[in-house]
């Protein structure tokens, strides 16, 4: 997915450039439960498993979602663990790959009757609205680990659910 590749898989791609200056890399965009990899690509990074043609097709991961926010709407909940309940109540923020809906129901709480939910068309969107402070969103730990890091984002639970779909790699 786009907020991969601008996260997680940047560092890698441009690591092995550097290894490997005499190679050439381009990176292309794949949707994410794209079927149809093109057949320029020489190795594909997928959510959800894409159609299988002549090229190897291997599971990755399916990494665990859980709720982040920025420092500053994480300081405003009350002080200790904070519940599952709270995070409901919060302005919550998704994007097309991921629900809260599943997200509560996974947890087996009610979602509150009237959900402040801010619905993004892309990921990278989603998260860069978390890291401003308006609201809470999904994300798994391979979109967060430098925000993490940094304390942009904090983790506000330890609960987490597996993403819907996997990762895959093209080959």
């Amino acid at each position: 997915t786009p907020t991969i590749a601008a996260s997680w898989a940047l560092g890698l791609v441009c690591a092995f450039q550097a290894q490997y200056p005499q190679m050439s890399v381009e990176v292309i965009e794949i949707q994410p439960r794209e079927k149809r990899i093109p057949e320029a690509a020489d190795i594909a990074l997928c959510y959800g498993r894409p159609d299988p043609d002549e090229r190897r097709v291997e599971t990755l991961m399916t990494p665990a979602l859980f709720p982040v926010a920025s420092q500053r709407l994480s300081a405003a909940l009350p002080l200790g663990r904070t519940s599952l309940r709270a995070i409901a109540e919060l302005p919550l923020l998704e994007d097309s790959q991921n629900s809260w809906q599943s997200w509560f129901k996974t947890m087996d709480i009610a979602p509150p009757v009237k959900p402040r939910v801010v619905r993004f068309f892309s990921t990278a969107l989603c998260i860069d609205a978390a890291r401003r402070g308006y609201g809470v969103a999904l994300a798994n730990p391979l979109e967060m680990a430098d925000d993490l890091r940094e304390g942009t984002l904090v983790r506000l639970t330890e609960k987490a659910v597996p993403e819907a779909q996997a990762y895959y790699l093209v080959a």
